[in-house]
């Protein structure tokens, strides 16, 4: 499937944020390479004023992997499937869910279907008022677009501007000192543990009273080629000691999905952006 990107003629990059467009790379011909993650995702379709730009990065976003994860996904199923019926189950949902709250498939689904009944109206009118405020048929790569010109119009709010209130160093060390205080530990950034890549950075945890070891927490917050592309949690292992009596400390790391800064630049984070992050970092804990 290649590499999950899209290009871009200089004249279709219409209503991108400098620091989103000073982050991009161009090709030989001198288009605009725009990478299609989570990164970038949130930005490019709720700011490029072209349609047929908004329309490429959407398709290339939601195929990525292509046929072979299609395959993939098959094939598990099958497997999921097979593993249920052997146990006695008469499919995987309500294997899953036997030892869960909602306790069967058909629970799970006259829920889901009160939601529908209750919300699908709601969602019908919203669209139909950002189709009016498009002036035509909304299509899925025009949805944050003029959620985003509602949003401006309606509350005056500019998610853009917002993201100058969380430049991202000063984030990462607020949304900590708050996990300091509720938590009793002191995170200390060190250069010297050892790491998986150069943007990631790691913390020594200490009990803030006793001065007790509590581990380690890294952080892996950018996006990179081969990379699980969501935020999400990872860990935690427990401390342990290894068979020459050494210790091997407690660890966790979060793994996200920032946008990444241009050169000699800070990233900046989005409201959304720092709320998951506070999330994950609760998941730490």
């Amino acid at each position: 499937s290649g590499k999950a990107e899209i290009t871009i003629a200089r004249e279709q990059a219409g209503g991108l944020k400098p620091d989103l467009l000073a982050s991009l790379k161009s090709d030989a011909d001198g288009r605009l390479v725009v990478p299609t993650n989570e990164s970038t995702a949130t930005q490019f379709l709720a700011n490029a004023t072209d349609a047929a730009a908004r329309k490429a990065f959407y398709v290339s976003l939601n195929q990525r992997g292509g046929a072979a994860n299609v395959a993939l996904l098959e094939q598990a199923i099958a497997l999921r499937d097979e593993s249920a019926r052997l146990l006695g189950y008469p499919n995987w949902a309500a294997y899953v869910l036997a030892d869960r709250m909602a306790g069967s498939p058909q629970r799970v689904e006259s829920f889901l279907a009160n939601i529908d009944t209750a919300l699908k109206p709601l969602a019908a009118e919203q669209r139909a008022q950002l189709s009016a405020l498009k002036g035509a048929r909304l299509q899925e790569w025009d949805k944050a677009f003029y959620a985003d010109i509602a949003r401006k119009k309606q509350f005056d709010l500019d998610p853009e501007t917002v993201r100058q209130y969380f430049p991202a160093q000063h984030t990462i060390d607020a949304v900590l000192a708050i996990y300091s205080g509720m938590l009793g530990l002191t995170f200390t950034k060190a250069d010297d543990l050892p790491t998986w890549h150069p943007d990631v950075v790691g913390y020594r945890v200490r009990d803030t009273a006793s001065g007790a070891d509590r581990g380690v927490f890294y952080l892996d917050l950018y996006p990179r080629p081969g990379k699980y592309g969501h935020f999400a949690n990872i860990g935690p292992t427990s401390r342990r000691v290894m068979p020459d009596g050494s210790i091997r400390p407690a660890g966790n790391t979060s793994v996200g999905n920032w946008p990444q800064p241009a050169p000699c630049k800070r990233s900046r984070l989005s409201h959304g952006d720092v709320s998951t992050f506070f999330h994950d970092c609760g998941h730490g804990s």
